[in-house]
């Protein structure tokens, strides 16, 4: 038997013994009157029609979008040639780019979840869509491996086991996690959130040396 329906049949025994146990005890019944001769006829019997029981409409799926959309956090990206050049790539196939975001869509949740109760920008769910489509891919040799695309060695500095017997990398919620982690010690280190989305692809010291060769400057610089 199912998880489900163990859990349902234990609460309907619960229900009928409690109801069982409140229900009032009846009085001892009083001695029986004589019977007497009846002069009026027997009322007629009514029987109602049993109620039907109320509708109970389904509740709506709730997509991610509209949550990601309004944790939307970073500034003066969105227009930039650089980033319009990567739209249009992406998006050169509808239907192919509408397809892999339906697939995906069970991981965006998982990752949406995470964002919002770490209050993150809203932008890092898309991290792993660019990063594997969202797929928690294995990694050939000793590359990268999972939907975060995560390299051995920063993968076990994170926390994540990294074996033949076992990836966490593959692992979609330990991977987020990690992941989400990786990004908040970023931002600790460079104050910025696009800093920390740089590092986060292009490694902590490249940043460092771009900060460098910009006199410590920021990205608007």
């Amino acid at each position: 038997m199912s998880r489900n329906l163990t859990r349902h049949a234990l609460g309907s025994a619960l229900l009928a013994l409690a109801l069982a146990a409140c229900a009032p005890t009846p009085p001892r019944p009083a001695p029986p009157a004589p019977l007497l001769p009846s002069t009026a006829p027997p009322a007629a019997v009514v029987v109602e029609p049993p109620t039907p029981p109320a509708e109970v409409a389904p509740e709506a799926a709730d997509p991610p979008w509209s949550t990601l959309r309004a944790q939307f956090a970073l500034q003066r990206c969105d227009y930039r040639p650089q980033v319009q050049h990567w739209v249009r790539a992406y998006t050169r196939s509808p239907r192919h780019f509408h397809a892999a975001w339906e697939a995906a869509l069970p991981f965006v949740q998982l990752v949406t979840d995470e964002v919002v109760a770490r209050n993150l920008p809203g932008e890092f769910a898309m991290l792993p869509f660019v990063e594997s489509n969202y797929r928690p891919l294995p990694p050939r040799g000793k590359g990268a491996g999972g939907m975060w695309q995560f390299m051995p060695a920063t993968a076990r500095l994170q926390g994540l086991s990294v074996g033949r017997d076992y990836d966490a990398r593959l692992d979609a919620l330990a991977a987020t996690r990690a992941a989400l982690d990786l990004l908040g010690i970023y931002y600790e280190k460079f104050g910025d959130w696009r800093l920390a989305d740089l590092a986060y692809n292009a490694g902590e010291f490249r940043v460092r040396k771009l900060l460098g060769e910009r006199d410590g400057s920021t990205l608007d610089a």
